[in-house]
């Protein structure tokens, strides 16, 4: 009975990881399947009713479309809604993997949603964009996955996922948010990492929920804020440490004399 309550609270909290904009897109889906099925009812019985000359055949058919409608729409539900939560159960799963090689310390999901990811080449890396453009690797459709201490991209290929992105959250990321002050502008975020060489390189991170996009940019800026003090304290405190180990070092040298 354990087992079965602690089932239903995680399928119940994975479904409130999924977006708003994400589950209104299942429900128009669903809704679709209820319109078709509504429309065959209408055509087949508009046919038959021609045939036979049977007018009342024909209108008699509406009392059945609202049966008709949500039968069929109850049923793709059904089959939508499950399928969905597996999807971001395996998502959840191989994205936490990443973020412990990664070297992430919190493996708590707080967001996870669909997106693009887009290398942003600069004039020097012409050549690397052309082969990624050759490669079809210049836009590649990710699961995001934010974490407290680090963001985690994979993509869905054969055999499983693979990494497209991993970075802990701290002083060599950079964040850019643009298009979202515009009406109507295009929403992107732009992820600049330098690494340990001193080069810097971009990605462009792209949605089509532009809702989980403004999300994601507010929290990761609130994480790294907080990575960036916590990196702060864990400094001042090592200073602490270095020095008062020093003056007992100091006092007990010249309590010897």
């Amino acid at each position: 009975m354990a087992a079965v309550v602690q089932s239903d609270s995680s399928s119940f909290d994975m479904w409130r990881k999924i977006p708003p904009e994400e589950k209104l897109e299942l429900m128009a889906k669903a809704q679709s399947k209820g319109i078709a099925a509504a429309t065959i009812l209408l055509t087949v019985s508009g046919t038959i009713a021609l045939g036979l000359k049977l007018p009342w055949l024909f209108w008699s058919a509406f009392v059945g479309i609202p049966f008709i409608f949500q039968f069929a729409s109850a049923k793709a539900w059904r089959d939508l809604k499950p399928r969905a939560m597996l999807e971001y159960l395996a998502a959840r799963s191989a994205a936490r993997r990443y973020a412990y090689q990664a070297g992430g310390k919190d493996l708590t999901i707080t967001l996870l949603f669909k997106g693009t990811l887009q290398p942003d080449f600069s004039e020097e890396e012409e050549e690397e964009a052309i082969e990624a453009r050759i490669s079809h690797r210049d836009r590649v459709d990710v699961w995001i996955a934010l974490f407290p201490d680090t963001v985690v991209m994979i993509s869905e290929r054969q055999g499983g996922a693979k990494l497209e992105f991993a970075q802990i959250l701290g002083e060599r990321l950079e964040v850019v948010a643009e298009g979202f002050d515009e009406a109507g502008g295009k929403r992107l975020i732009r992820l600049i990492v330098d690494n340990r060489k001193g080069d810097r390189h971009g990605w462009v991170l792209t949605s089509p929920f532009p809702a989980a996009l403004l999300v994601f940019e507010r929290k990761i800026k609130a994480f790294m804020v907080e990575q960036k003090a916590q990196i702060e304290r864990d400094r001042l405190a090592h200073t602490e440490l270095f020095a008062q180990k020093l003056a007992d070092e100091e006092s007990g040298s010249d309590s010897e004399f």
